[in-house]
């Protein structure tokens, strides 16, 4: 979903995609939309299963790696395309609480995950969503 959100900014700054392929990509963006505020479960996190297989079996931060890749490429995609804001808000105050009692091998062992949730909440507590 990030490499869609940065195709369609591209195409709105330099015309990459011709019409309908552009059209296509939105109406992708859409359905992920649609599907992640279906999907999304009562801690406000996304699991590796959003958006085909129910019930795999979770590995460690992977809500977290999920949560935090689905946020950052909501700051990516034009505003009607993006989840509603109780999803993200919800979606923003599970990683604020994911990172309350991280330490540092956490961290670095998990380098990944918590780089792009970090990256969504700077970008939500500067942009006064947090």
């Amino acid at each position: 979903m990030l490499a869609l959100a940065a195709i369609l900014q591209a195409t709105e700054q330099s015309q990459l995609l011709k019409d309908r392929v552009a059209v296509h990509v939105r109406n992708t963006c859409s359905r992920y939309a649609e599907m992640l505020e279906s999907t999304q479960h009562d801690t406000g996190a996304w699991q590796r299963d959003w958006s085909t297989k129910p019930q795999l079996k979770a590995r460690e931060n992977d809500d977290v790696h999920m949560t935090g890749h689905i946020l950052e490429a909501q700051l990516y995609l034009p505003v009607e395309l993006r989840i509603s804001s109780a999803s993200a808000s919800s979606g923003l105050h599970f990683l604020a609480r994911a990172f309350l009692n991280l330490d540092d091998q956490i961290v670095f062992s998990n380098y990944c995950p918590y780089s792009h949730a970090g990256r969504v909440l700077l970008a939500s507590v500067s942009q006064g969503l947090v």
